[in-house]
């Protein structure tokens, strides 16, 4: 799916997306609009995810921005540590959001190999450039452009 605003994802997240595995690109040619996206994305699943948590579903949760502007994209032992933490683990669910991943083609396919969260914020052409294109269509879109 598809989402066009902030508001048509505060609308239907919950209806279309995993709470406990989303697959999600935040796509916006400027960064702050991007990181409005991430924001939002981060608010709508704590809401679904605390929810799990009241159900008992989950013990504990977090759903955390991590910037990689800046960031070498390679698999040192400090990426390859969080990046084990992803998912459930021992009734935690941990949920990263990866802002600014343009240089980080490879994370989508990754997330998607591994069965993981994976939720991306990019610019247009980092989303044309993530590797193996037919994995774009295995993600939910939120275009801010």
């Amino acid at each position: 799916m598809e989402f066009k605003s902030i508001e048509d994802l505060a609308e239907n997240f919950r209806y279309e997306i995993s709470f406990e595995r989303p697959w999600l690109f935040v796509i916006a040619q400027d960064e702050k609009k991007r990181l409005e996206g991430c924001s939002a994305v981060k608010r709508e699943l704590e809401l679904g995810l605390e929810e799990s948590k009241s159900a008992g579903k989950i013990k504990e949760y977090d759903v955390r921005i991590s910037d990689l502007k800046g960031k070498v994209p390679k698999m040192d032992l400090e990426f390859d540590i969080l990046w084990r933490t992803i998912g459930k683990n021992k009734g935690k669910l941990f949920i990263p959001i990866f802002h600014n991943a343009d240089d980080w083609s490879f994370l989508p396919q990754m997330a998607f190999d591994d069965e993981i969260p994976g939720i991306f914020s990019v610019s247009n052409q980092g989303y044309s450039r993530v590797i193996n294109s037919s994995k774009r269509d295995c993600y939910h879109t939120l275009r801010l452009n």
